[in-house]
């Protein structure tokens, strides 16, 4: 028996115990940005691995496509907020260059100021 297992019979009496997670269930309902790339990578692995949808090249990032109609936003750096989604479908593999592009062209989409951000929720509330 390797020492995991050991320690899982010292510690639980059963080999094959694996505790259950303690993060809250906020956080896999709603991750923060860079979880939800983390997950994409764990899910889907290196975007590297990939070709560029756009232009065939090897993709150096996973770049989420702005349709998700439950997407989420965060202040990614002070007053930049990104636009992501927790779902790890809604990104795609993208070269640098293809992946800047996109973010640019899409509406509303990229990292925006955060006063941008907030006047466009005030405008929707009114």
């Amino acid at each position: 028996m390797c020492s995991m297992h050991y320690k899982r019979v010292w510690k639980h009496g059963d080999p094959e115990y694996i505790q259950p997670s303690s993060w809250p269930e906020r956080w896999l309902d709603r991750p923060t940005y860079s979880g939800a790339h983390m997950r994409v990578r764990r899910v889907r692995g290196a975007a590297s691995a990939h070709q560029c949808v756009d232009c065939e090249s090897q993709a150096r990032h996973w770049s989420y496509d702005h349709a998700d109609p439950d997407e989420l936003r965060q202040e990614i750096h002070k007053g930049c907020v990104a636009a992501y989604s927790a779902d790890p479908t809604r990104y795609v593999p993208r070269c640098v260059p293809c992946h800047k592009r996109f973010d640019l062209q899409a509406p509303a989409a990229g990292p925006t100021p955060a006063t941008e951000s907030a006047n466009v929720t005030e405008e929707a509330a009114a």
